[in-house]
This record gives structure tokens, C-alpha cells and sequence, in this order.
């Protein structure tokens, strides 16, 4: 049985991540950094209710939980060698990867992707338009959140989920 079966339980599962999410967002968006106090305030309770009860928070057991962890690190771990990706990102990822195991790490990177991606072109166009690109080194004047993106794609899983 799922640690968190019933509807109360899932009701609050679904809004503490909710909550989660939006301090997540408003706090990357603001600050363009992700505090790691406010990962482990997931991290941990999602760690606990897996290793103790045998499944996740959305039910993933404990090898796709680690699943997720993987697939979230092998790709934002290049972004993060790269200075495209803060720690954070990484972080946040992985986390999210374990809660909605390897199933929904996959969906969750190619949303962020897709995302990211989107913000980028409008960003070169935007330089292109105004000011050009940034000098020789070829980065972005502009650096963005990327937080967002892997918030968006993970509710993009759950949806699917509660759907």
C-alpha cells in the first residue's frame, strides 16, 4: 500500500509540493539562485517517506526514485561544468527526478528543455535586435532562471499522474 493512500494524506502531499514549487519559482525568479535549505525541505521528507515506507511520495519505489536522480544528474551535471546550470538547478532536479522516479525524470528534462531552449532563442533574438551578443566568450548578456523550467516539467508529470 502507497505510504500516502487516502485522500487527505494525497490532498496534502500534492499542496505541500504546491507550496513547495511556488517558493521554489518566486525565490529563483528573484534571486536567481536556490537555497539548499529549500531543497531539503523536500529532499528530506521525500527521503524519509520512501526509505521508511517502501514507496515515494508519488508512489515511485526506490529504484526508480534513484532512477530519476540519475537521469535528472546526467543531464543537468554538463550544464552545471558548463556555468549553464548553478547548483541549484542540479539539485532541484535531481530531487524532483527522485520524487517522480525515472518515468517522470524523462518527461520532467525534456519539458525543462524544451523550455530552456525557448528562453534562449528569444534571448539571442533579443540581443540580436538590441544589443548583440555578448563578447568573445559567446555567452548570454542576459542569464536566466532555470529553476522554473524543472518545476514546470515536474508539474507537467504530475498532472499527468493525477489526470
Amino acid at each position: 500500500m502507497h505510504p500516502l493512500s487516502g485522500s487527505v494524506a494525497e490532498l496534502i502531499s500534492v499542496l505541500s509540493l504546491a507550496l513547495w514549487s511556488v517558493a521554489i519559482l518566486v525565490w529563483d525568479l528573484r534571486h536567481r539562485q536556490i537555497p539548499n535549505l529549500l531543497i531539503a525541505a523536500a529532499w528530506i521528507p521525500a527521503l524519509v517517506v520512501t526509505l521508511v515506507g517502501g514507496q515515494g511520495l508519488l508512489g515511485q519505489s526506490l529504484v526508480s526514485g534513484l532512477g530519476g536522480l540519475a537521469i535528472a544528474a546526467a543531464v543537468t551535471l554538463p550544464g552545471f561544468f558548463r556555468s549553464a546550470l548553478g547548483g541549484g538547478d542540479v539539485k532541484l532536479a535531481a530531487c524532483l527526478g527522485w520524487i517522480g522516479g525515472w518515468a517522470g525524470a524523462l518527461v520532467m528534462v525534456l519539458v525543462a528543455a524544451v523550455l530552456l531552449g525557448l528562453a534562449a532563442a528569444v534571448i539571442v533574438l533579443r540581443n540580436r535586435l538590441g544589443t548583440g551578443l555578448a563578447p568573445a566568450s559567446g555567452k548570454l548578456l542576459a542569464r536566466f532562471a532555470a529553476g522554473p523550467a524543472f518545476v514546470i516539467g515536474f508539474w507537467a508529470v504530475l498532472g499527468l499522474r493525477l489526470a
